[in-house]
């Protein structure tokens, strides 16, 4: 109930500083209503049921460009009505929050936050790890970044974050997290980036114990042309556990992306990486893939296809956990600020342990948005 109270405040501080300064602000009024066919509902290999689900969202979006500064502000209702089940009625939001000032011609600030409150995990990548599905969760993401240009091809930046999780239910851990961390930029032409940084976070969970993680690394980014590049980062992230256990794993990241034309654009990301989760107090090792592939058939029509592969294992309690999924969406701009879609999704997730459990699960959903 307190983020929820957290949400309401926010947003009546904004509409206040908005009638203070009301010239040169942007409104949106979003709104989509969706149903979807859920052939899982539980998230089940043994138990699984059917559904149809009615979705109704209400949003209100607010942007403003000044000459220093900026601020994009984005907040969503969600209302979900099931039509065989009931009592898993739900109402969820999320809200955005992006301002960045510039205090020079050199220097920037970067504030951006993220809360998020759903019934369930909403992507393939906040679901990978997670053997919960069907366990409510708050999130708040807060980061602040200063960012410095020294010359035409040096600047660095410094960053805090912190990171809130509390979940329904008493079987997934609560945290919260501190981090800071720093980076250096050197750009020696257009086409060639070197990123150098060092990010160390401290999570504390609801049972008393915490993890700490280092993690140093350089990244390399070349552009072969404007609309093909690729990322690589190599590094080592440093892990003290709650049981006082120190480790050194290895950090790979590689991404392609190909910008073919105006229409059609593909983007490939492999990652592999131990790092701290805030539901398990167990570190994370995991391998995960994923791809994106989007093409504008028609003016109006325009088809997407991700693909997501996660293969990981709790460190301290030798779990492993698999995920397979897929999706691909087509939409239609019906007007000018009204689209419609139809989308499908597939997941499979995999866990063994001291239990194994595996399900398989199918959604298909038509929806209506809308922008004013």
């Amino acid at each position: 109930m307190n983020y929820i109270k957290l949400l309401i405040l926010l947003l009546s501080f904004t509409f206040l500083f908005l009638r203070a300064y009301a010239f040169g602000w942007d409104f949106t009024i979003m709104g989509s209503i969706s149903e979807m066919y859920d052939d899982n509902i539980t998230a089940s290999s043994d138990d699984q049921e059917y559904d149809f689900i009615t979705y109704l969202m209400l949003g209100l979006g607010i942007n403003h460009e000044g000459r220093f500064q900026s601020l994009t502000l984005a907040g969503r209702t969600y209302q979900q009505f099931h039509i065989n089940n009931q009592e898993d009625n739900y109402n969820s939001q999320d809200l955005t929050l992006d301002y960045i000032y510039n205090s020079s011609r050199r220097s920037r600030f970067q504030l951006a936050d993220t809360f998020n409150h759903y019934p369930e995990p909403r992507s393939f990548e906040v679901l990978f790890g997670r053997t919960d599905v069907r366990v409510g969760y708050y999130s708040n993401i807060f980061e602040l970044t200063y960012l410095k240009t020294l010359s035409r091809y040096f600047s660095f930046n410094i960053r805090y974050t912190n990171q809130l999780y509390n979940y329904s239910g008493g079987e997934v851990c609560d945290s919260y997290s501190n981090g800071a961390g720093v980076g250096v930029e050197y750009s020696w032409n257009n086409s060639n980036i070197i990123y150098p940084f060092y990010d160390f976070t401290y999570t504390k969970y609801d049972t008393g114990e915490a993890n700490s993680e280092q993690m140093a690394g350089i990244e390399y980014r070349h552009s072969f042309t404007r609309q093909f590049y690729t990322n690589c980062c190599i590094g080592g992230v440093y892990i003290i556990t709650i049981d006082g256990t120190q480790n050194t794993y290895p950090y790979l990241l590689t991404s392609i992306t190909y910008e073919i034309d105006e229409n059609n654009t593909i983007n490939v990301l492999f990652i592999k990486q131990t790092n701290v989760v805030g539901y398990s107090e167990d570190p994370f090792e995991n391998i995960r893939i994923s791809g994106e592939a989007s093409r504008q058939m028609l003016r109006d029509l325009s088809l997407s296809l991700s693909a997501f592969y996660g293969y990981g294992e709790y460190t301290l309690s030798d779990t492993t956990t698999e995920l397979i999924g897929v999706t691909t969406s087509l939409a239609y701009d019906i007007k000018e600020n009204i689209e419609g879609s139809l989308v499908y999704t597939y997941t499979n997730n995999k866990a063994e342990g001291i239990e194994t459990t595996e399900y398989s699960r199918n959604q298909v959903i038509l929806m209506v948005t809308a922008e004013f």
